[in-house]
């Protein structure tokens, strides 16, 4: 009986030692609780000490520190250990006597006696502190990947399947991880040659320094085209031929690219129309090169030139691009206090418009509503005589517009008023060399370039043309009476009156001081030059109406007629004249024809 207890304590010592060096080969170590859930034994080392003298032998797992877990996350422990349920992979935090925070797992299942009476739990621990410390380099590495400005796709060179992915790469084309892995390379680059791409992968090189690069479009989500800066690497792992694309999203730099671009292009069309402007290539032309210049700087589908008339509010649609043709010349009369006109022109400044369907300043024009203009930019035309018109920009979809444009709309709309305004003065200076600045009659230069021209197209159509020559009876007598200023007013009334006189085809000239000519132009009858100047006569003898008082003056005229008393207007006028004065010698306040000598 001795012996045979005797061989099983050796048998039993035997099996701890076997059981204790698998322990150390296996990296586990095996404990128990008892029904207190107090440890009671331990085989290898637990929780980096040796079993020997251990000291959390007796004692409850959570009276020692765990810096990972809180009261909340013990009280969940304790609850499953009270059901007497089995858990697995517990951790634990401890420190090791250098104060190095070490990692456990631990794995138990409940135990019950001969009876079935609940014993206490049995289960082993292992050391994790190694794969715990290369999961939180794997983090730190991902977040790191993951917080870089660049895209990261990897992709499998055999299988042309995208194998990971950072958080860059999803959001540049807006995918999560989950959907992008999911995608494969047409989905993202349908324009792509696969063929050609597959045989770029397989030739990759895992040599570093070894990469290739291009500009690609990539795919949106949403359907939007992206330009992509790619770098591609090759790379080994585990046998694999695996590519790493790095890839950049170069909207930004695309964009900054074309804004550069747009700025060059709109300084020489600036340059260019100032060329134009000085050339003096005429309004009408110059107006046309401004609307080009609009769609082509701007890169838009519409312009509108709008120039306004002198003598009333009404705008026309001078120049433009991109309109129905019926509207090209129209006359726009909305000018109302809420029109878009109005408010362009009183602003003084350049109006921009997001959506002309939500703008609360003002009614959109017809011509916007009607082609179903989103958005714009109209900004007056101001010159030093005013303000000449607008000049517009214009797009069916949805547009800001930069401070940029704005400036090269307005350099464009000041140098075309600056052309207005040039022209305007060019308009006056000829008016005056051509006009008499008093009455606003033809002045001699112009009254006989006129009276030549009527007498070429009387020699076409063998008209009978009269000439009058008109000169007032004792107009000296009122400038020294009344003054000079009284005898001004008084050649304004008789330059009315003698208008009065004639046809809206006949011409009526001062040629100095008091003296007047009148081109009548196809008269039916000789006599009919007769009944002119008499009705002349009568009218200017009427009395005028000067500082308060009633003055009477009459006038002399003399009559000569084409092709009867000759064919040149210098000799027809001369005649005329002549005859003025066969009137005064007469008794003034008559008239006399060149053949009554």
């Amino acid at each position: 009986m001795l012996e045979q207890l005797q061989s099983l304590q050796t048998a039993l010592a035997e099996s701890e030692a076997r059981l204790s060096r698998l322990t150390q080969l296996s990296a586990h170590s095996f404990w128990e609780l008892d029904d207190q859930f107090r440890f009671r034994y331990f085989l290898g080392a637990f929780l980096g000490r040796e079993s020997d003298d251990h000291p959390d032998l007796g004692r409850h797992l959570w009276d020692s520190p765990t810096p990972n877990l809180s009261e909340r996350d013990w009280a969940a422990h304790r609850a499953l250990l009270t059901r007497h349920e089995a858990f697995r992979d517990f951790e634990v935090c401890r420190s090791d006597d250098s104060g190095k925070p070490r990692w456990f797992s631990l794995s138990g299942d409940p135990i019950v006696d001969a009876l079935g009476v609940f014993a206490g739990y049995r289960g082993v621990s292992r050391d994790v502190t190694l794969r715990r410390e290369r999961d939180e380099t794997l983090q730190r590495f991902r977040a790191a990947i993951d917080a870089t400005a660049d895209g990261i796709h990897v992709v499998d060179c055999q299988t042309m399947r995208f194998i990971d992915v950072n958080e860059t790469g999803c959001r540049v084309l807006g995918y999560s991880r989950d959907e992008f892995l999911a995608l494969q390379i047409p989905d993202i680059s349908p324009n792509a040659d696969m063929a050609a791409l597959t045989l770029q992968y397989q030739n990759l090189s895992p040599e570093p320094n070894t990469e290739q690069c291009a500009e690609i479009w990539l795919k949106h989500r949403d359907g939007r085209r992206i330009p992509i800066e790619i770098r591609r690497r090759g790379t080994l792992i585990a046998g694999r031929r695996i590519a790493v694309n790095v890839v950049r999203d170069i909207t930004r730099n695309k964009q900054t690219e074309h804004l550069i671009r747009q700025h060059a292009l709109q300084q020489s069309l600036i340059a260019r129309f100032g060329q134009s402007a000085l050339a003096n290539i005429g309004l009408p032309a110059l107006m046309e090169r401004a609307a080009s210049a609009v769609s082509e700087g701007l890169e838009v589908e519409f312009c509108k030139l709008l120039q306004l008339d002198e003598n009333s509010p009404q705008l026309m649609l001078t120049a433009g691009t991109g309109w129905a043709p019926k509207w090209m010349g129209s006359i726009d009369s909305d000018v109302g206090p809420d029109s878009q006109n109005r408010y362009v022109i009183g602003a003084g400044k350049p109006i921009v418009v997001e959506n002309y369907g939500a703008e609360p300043r003002f009614v959109p024009s017809a011509l916007i509503r009607e082609h179903a203009i989103r958005s714009g930019v109209d900004v007056p035309i101001v010159g030093i005589g005013g303000t000449y018109g607008v000049l517009g920009a214009y797009t069916k979809s949805e547009r800001s517009f930069s401070a940029d444009n704005l400036s090269f709309l307005q350099s464009l709309a000041n140098t075309l008023a600056t052309a207005m305004d040039r022209k305007r003065a060019e308009d006056h200076l000829t008016h005056l060399a051509q006009f008499d600045a008093l009455t606003g009659l033809p002045n001699r230069t112009l009254f006989l370039d006129r009276f030549e021209q009527t007498l070429k197209v009387g020699q076409r159509n063998q008209w009978r043309i009269g000439v009058l020559f008109v000169d007032l009876d004792r107009f000296k007598v009122v400038n020294d009476t009344l003054g000079h200023a009284a005898g001004d007013r008084l050649l304004v009334q008789v330059a009315h009156r003698l208008k009065e006189c004639v046809r809206a085809g006949d011409t009526v000239g001062r040629l100095s001081g008091d003296e007047f000519a009148v081109v009548l132009a196809n008269l039916s009858r000789t006599e009919d030059a007769d009944i002119v100047a008499q009705k002349i006569v009568s009218a200017l003898s009427t009395a005028f109406s000067l500082e308060g008082e009633q003055v009477t003056v009459s006038a002399s005229i003399g009559i000569s007629i084409s092709p009867r008393d000759g064919v040149e207007a210098e000799g027809l006028l001369k005649k005329a004249d002549a005859a003025m004065y066969l009137a005064k010698q007469s008794g003034r306040n008559a008239f006399r024809s060149c053949i009554d000598r």
